[in-house]
């Protein structure tokens, strides 16, 4: 082997090798379903645009509105989350940003076009 002669993996086991590729694999794969479910968002559907959606709730409920809509493949687009937990202001949630407070509704709609 060419490290048998290197201090530097003395005491190293060779496993360890082994269970990184593992890992690096098995995260590798996830990382990349999350982006192709990312931009199949971005992506028309059957020639028409997608409808341009805000969530109110950047909670559980939220999030779990978020994954239906990307797992679905549906014509909504969803542009961000309304949200009163001041906490929660400017967190992105799977690459989705909290946009602003419910109060903010109006002002959110003006500025990302949600109206036709």
């Amino acid at each position: 082997m060419i490290f048998s002669d290197q201090q530097f993996f003395k005491g190293f086991p060779r496993s360890v090798f082994f269970i990184s590729y593992f890992l690096i694999f098995i995260f590798q794969r996830r990382v990349s379903f999350r982006q192709e479910n990312y931009l199949n968002l971005l992506k028309k559907e059957n020639g028409m645009e997608k409808e341009k959606t805000l969530i109110v709730g950047a909670g559980d409920a939220g999030e779990q509105i978020l994954r239906s809509i990307i797992s679905a493949n549906s014509f909504y687009l969803p542009v961000g989350f309304a949200d009163d937990n001041t906490a929660k202001q400017g967190v992105a949630i799977h690459g989705l940003r909290v946009l602003g407070k419910i109060i903010d509704i109006p002002k959110i709609v003006e500025e990302n076009q949600l109206k036709d």
